[in-house]
């Protein structure tokens, strides 16, 4: 025999944009600026070593 399950026809309203995307939005640009500022200390240190 089946079961019935009730409130299946109550389900969450989709939402485009999910609560947590802001925090990989902030965790992205986070890596993205600390990889910039690491590649630019990184030239910084080779261009003194070749003066």
């Amino acid at each position: 025999t089946l079961k019935l399950y009730e409130y299946l026809d109550v389900v969450d309203r989709y939402d485009e944009t999910p609560q947590h995307t802001a925090f990989f939005a902030e965790l992205v640009k986070a890596i993205v600026c600390e990889a910039q500022r690491s590649l630019l200390a990184s030239q910084l240190d080779q261009s003194r070593v070749l003066k």
